[in-house]
């Protein structure tokens, strides 16, 4: 099963630091780097390194509880917004972290409009509990009321078997609340309308923590891979999604794809939509780094 999740939140929110606390937990890099030390993998171009700030959208795989993923840490500045939206056509779904001091700002209201349109499944982190002011309970709030979003925390695994949570569910999906009534609710049922609601944007899941503090983040992926739909790629043909083509150091074209179906191999001719065909010259994966690797 290979999933591919997007980070998304306002400028400062902490996303390039979730991002690196997500490839450190799952042993994907020896350690994790920090915007502000110039040293995060997700952030290595030199501009970036210079500014301090996400400026292009990096891509970073890795594995976690038998399943691959890919992660795609996008801008949170606004003048960047075209390079973040070029990554919503490749997401099964999307984590949009708000800060735990701040709580929805103005750019968190923009890339959830996006998301929305483009029907990706969101889920939430809150971020920065650690620090002076944070409130999670007043974050959540402006989170339910400002993106209008049914949001409920999950931050430990009773929390999905109490009864808080099924009367949570029941308040929208009228069948469970029929099931419920009957006393014929299980895991497996609300397990599955979570799914379903979720990825219906009808409701979202949320963990808070500090992703600096490495606490809260694999929590986040693990409802993630507990909740999320994939789509079902029964064709055998090639087929997959241009997002971005960049030049490397050589000077040599690079086409990132998100493949949807089939297999791809070196010297096939791919045609694009209008009729134009190229040949493959070489294929790389997207183990580490968006400049230098071809998701595939």
């Amino acid at each position: 099963m290979k999933i591919t999740i997007g980070v998304f939140a306002h400028v400062d929110a902490g996303k390039t630091t979730f991002c690196e606390c997500l490839l450190y937990q799952t042993h994907r890099i020896k350690t994790p780097g920090r915007v502000d030390h110039g040293d995060s993998l997700m952030d290595h171009n030199e501009l970036e390194k210079r500014r301090g700030i996400t400026i292009f959208s990096d891509i970073a795989s890795f594995l976690h509880d038998g399943r691959e993923y890919y992660l795609v840490d996008t801008p949170g500045h606004v003048d960047f917004s075209a390079e973040m939206e070029r990554a919503l056509m490749i997401l099964n779904a999307a984590v949009l972290i708000v800060s735990a001091t701040d709580g929805v700002q103005s750019h968190t209201l923009t890339v959830y409009r996006l998301l929305r349109e483009h029907c990706i499944p969101i889920y939430i982190f809150i971020n920065k509990t650690d620090q002076t002011g944070a409130d999670v309970t007043a974050c959540l709030t402006d989170i339910q009321a400002k993106l209008h979003l049914n949001c409920r925390l999950i931050n430990s695994a009773d929390d999905w078997d109490s009864e808080e949570f099924a009367l949570w569910l029941c308040e929208h999906d009228d069948e469970l609340m029929r099931r419920y009534l009957d006393n014929e609710i299980n895991a497996a049922l609300a397990l599955e309308v979570v799914k379903r609601r979720v990825r219906m944007g009808d409701i979202a899941l949320a963990v808070s923590g500090s992703a600096l503090r490495q606490n809260g983040v694999l929590e986040t992926l693990d409802v993630i891979g507990k909740t999320i739909s994939l789509p079902d790629c029964g064709a055998s043909d090639f087929s997959a999604r241009v997002f971005k083509v960049i030049y490397d150091t050589k000077g040599a074209r690079v086409t990132f794809i998100k493949c949807l179906s089939g297999s791809l191999k070196v010297r096939e001719e791919v045609a694009y939509r209008g009729g134009i065909c190229e040949k493959v010259n070489e294929i790389r994966s997207a183990l580490t780094r968006l400049s230098c690797e071809l998701l595939n």
